[in-house]
C-alpha cells in the first residue's frame, strides 16, 4: 500500500511540475511576443527610415522566439521577419546565417524556398560571389523548378559575372 502511495504521489508531483513549466512557457512566450509588438513598432520613422538599433534588437528577438519557441506557429514567420530586415540593412552575413536557421529549423515552410534564393541573391548582389551565387541559384531551381522566382533565378544565372557593359550590349543585341 506504501509502495502504492508512492507511486501515486510520484505521477501527481510530476504532472503538477509539467502543468507548471507548460505555463511557464506560455508565459515566457506571451512576454517574448509583447517585447516584439513593441520592438515592430520603434524599428521605423514615420518616414519609412529603418533605425538600425531597433533592427537589431528585433532581429535578436525574432532569433530568440525561433529558437526557444521552434513549434510555435509564429516562429517561422518571426524568422523570416528577421532575414527581411537583415537583408534591408544590409547585414548578408547575419542574413545568410539567419536563411540556414530558418531553413534547419523550418526545411518544409512553403518560405524555404523563397529563403534559398534570397541566400543566392544575397551572394550575387550584396557580396559578389559569383561561385555561390551560381551555386545556390543552381539548387534553387532544382529543388524549386515551378517557384514564383524560378524565372528570377533563371535569369540571374545567365548575368552572373557579367559587367554592367556587357548586359548593355547584350541587352541592345535582342532588341
Amino acid at each position: 500500500m506504501i509502495k502504492y502511495l508512492l507511486i501515486l504521489s510520484l505521477i501527481v508531483s510530476s504532472l503538477f511540475l509539467t502543468s507548471c513549466n507548460s505555463a511557464k512557457k506560455n508565459e515566457s512566450s506571451n512576454v517574448l511576443q509583447q517585447k516584439i509588438r513593441i520592438t515592430e513598432g520603434h524599428v521605423l520613422l514615420q518616414d519609412g527610415t529603418l533605425l538600425p538599433d531597433s533592427a537589431h534588437k528585433l532581429i535578436k528577438l525574432y532569433g530568440t522566439y525561433a529558437d526557444s519557441y521552434p513549434d510555435d506557429s509564429l516562429a517561422p514567420d518571426y524568422l523570416f521577419k528577421a532575414i527581411d530586415i537583415s537583408i534591408n540593412l544590409p547585414q548578408p552575413q547575419k542574413s545568410l546565417q539567419l536563411i540556414d536557421q530558418f531553413r534547419e529549423l523550418f526545411p518544409n515552410d512553403p518560405k524555404s524556398g523563397t529563403a534559398l534564393f534570397l541566400k543566392a541573391f544575397l551572394y550575387d548582389q550584396q557580396l559578389a560571389d559569383n561561385v555561390n551565387a551560381k551555386k545556390y541559384y543552381e539548387a534553387f531551381l532544382l529543388s524549386y523548378p515551378d517557384h514564383d522566382f524560378t524565372d528570377d533565378a533563371a535569369a540571374a544565372l545567365k548575368h552572373i559575372g557579367k559587367s554592367p557593359e556587357e548586359l548593355i550590349l547584350e541587352f541592345e543585341k535582342n532588341q
